[in-house]
């Protein structure tokens, strides 16, 4: 991998503006109605890992402090379940601790690979 390349990758800011985003796509697609059924029975669950996931990656390269770990896993579940809480008042849709439950998997999932991934990204 090129240096330059290394260097965005490996940016604390490329990762704000990617969990930034990740944070506003992820708002919207919890808040907003759903339009058409799930094709795929628990798609929905998947897609909730895959969010968590994606945003545990964003918030470890953004913030790189190993004492910060657990402050960085209460606050991805926190908003895993603001977005239920709200999700709660919404009249089109339901909260769900199944939900929860996949958005903790997807964190767990992480940080189990995380050393994995930062060995792929510096080879």
């Amino acid at each position: 991998m090129s240096k330059l390349a290394l260097t965005y990758l490996t940016s604390p800011w490329a990762y704000r503006l990617a969990l930034l985003a990740g944070l506003v796509g992820i708002s919207v697609m919890a808040f907003s109605a759903i339009t058409q059924p799930f094709a795929v029975p628990h798609n929905d669950k998947v897609n909730h890992f895959l969010a968590f996931f994606y945003l545990s990656a964003c918030l470890d390269g953004s913030i790189r402090t190993k004492s910060f770990v657990p402050a960085k896993l209460a606050l991805l579940i926190l908003y895993a379940l603001l977005i239920e809480l709200v999700q709660n008042f919404l009249p089109y849709r339901d909260f769900s601790l199944l939900d929860v439950a996949a958005d903790g998997l997807g964190i767990f999932s992480y940080w189990v690979l995380r050393n994995y991934f930062r060995r792929l990204l510096m080879n």
